[in-house]
């Protein structure tokens, strides 16, 4: 997306894009996008993570609704066309902390009956995924986050738009307790955007409260010209994934840690169904995340990914799993993490933000 992270907020709904229209290769549909990998679930469809054949460094996301379902509710399919059309109203060069609408168009080759939205893809992940279980993120972080989410409310609000569903899965980074302010039903006690903006929270310096030289490295990223201007450019496919907080090395092959998340499983009362190219559904109660095994040169990485179900239920279940793993946690791979921007330590974080400044 950006070089610097940033808060994109769109409709209730949209869990992941300038304006421009589809090109007429988008159109036709004579410009077949490679799917890449599944970056989310939901009630209606999916969300993929798509790529330019032509270039396979060029990514959006894409998501499916599958319209089979859905052939005798037309207030559902009324209001999935209106979710693309808020997508791409509110999407403005005036406000950068919003998705960018690409375009919309109905596939119907193969047999499927597919209406899909095209979105620029947020490569920085949700603000969920930016949470470390039991502990949270730094003051300076939070505050950062938490302006550019305020800056895209009164965006929006211009525009005589609300959202109805903020919480950290549907925000691509950003996010903090005065947001309940916001969403109190007594509209005499609920905070308007300039008092919460006023707030000495919102404008405390927690910047210089520590000083320090380490930095996160940032992965660097351009955009395309003309009719590609909202496809992403990566450097390399490590780069496709997001930083996210519940992912670890192990210090096995990927066979044997596949093995050992079943044991761990039944053990803790989790259902776990292996799925191809070493991904695992796992299961409980009324929550389910998926686990993936990747296998790179020198390390094996175990990420971890909500499905469906409670965020909070998903970070227990994962800290459960991690601690059943312990003995075959690599160490090392921490380490090797941060330097690739996968995940982050809370110390490094605060030194970054902190070098940074937390300036917005």
């Amino acid at each position: 997306m950006l070089a610097e992270p940033n808060v994109c907020v769109g409709p209730a709904g949209v869990p992941v894009p300038n304006n421009p229209a589809p090109t007429k290769e988008q159109s036709s549909g004579t410009r077949k996008a490679q799917v890449v990998k599944i970056l989310g679930e939901g009630a209606f469809g999916e969300v993929k993570l798509v790529v330019d054949p032509r270039n396979p460094m060029c990514c959006v996301a894409l998501k499916c609704i599958d319209l089979r379902k859905f052939q005798n509710n037309s207030e559902a399919l009324n209001q999935f066309k209106k979710e693309a059309y808020l997508q791409r109203l509110l999407s403005t060069k005036e406000c950068d902390n919003m998705i960018r609408y690409i375009g919309m168009r109905v596939e119907t080759e193969g047999g499927l009956n597919e209406l899909q939205i095209y979105l620029e893809y947020a490569d920085g992940g949700e603000l969920f995924d930016q949470i470390e279980p039991d502990v949270g993120m730094p003051p300076v972080k939070a505050q950062f986050y938490f302006r550019q989410l305020l800056n895209g409310l009164k965006h929006i609000h211009s525009m005589g738009v609300v959202h109805r569903d903020i919480k950290p899965e549907n925000l691509l980074l950003t996010g903090q307790a005065l947001i309940r302010a916001i969403l109190t039903e007594n509209e005499n006690t609920r905070a308007t955007l300039q008092r919460i903006m006023e707030h000495p929270w919102t404008n405390a310096d927690f910047a210089t409260a520590r000083e320090s030289s380490v930095s996160v490295p940032a992965i660097k990223r351009k955009r395309l010209t003309a009719d590609r201007s909202e496809w992403l450019v990566v450097p390399d496919p490590m780069a496709m994934m997001v930083r996210r907080m519940t992912r670890f090395c192990v210090t096995v092959c990927g066979a044997e840690v596949v093995s050992r998340i079943r044991a761990a499983c039944v053990d803790l009362g989790f259902l776990p169904v292996e799925k191809a190219n070493k991904t695992l559904l796992i299961t409980y109660r009324d929550m389910s995340f998926m686990v993936t095994i990747y296998e790179v040169p020198t390390k094996v990485l175990v990420d971890c990914r909500r499905s469906r179900g409670d965020g909070l239920e998903f970070k227990r279940a994962f800290l459960l799993l991690k601690a059943s793993l312990s003995d075959i946690i690599s160490k090392e791979g921490e380490s090797w993490m941060e330097s690739r921007g996968l995940t982050c330590s809370q110390n490094a974080e605060v030194a970054s933000w902190t070098r940074r400044g937390a300036v917005y």
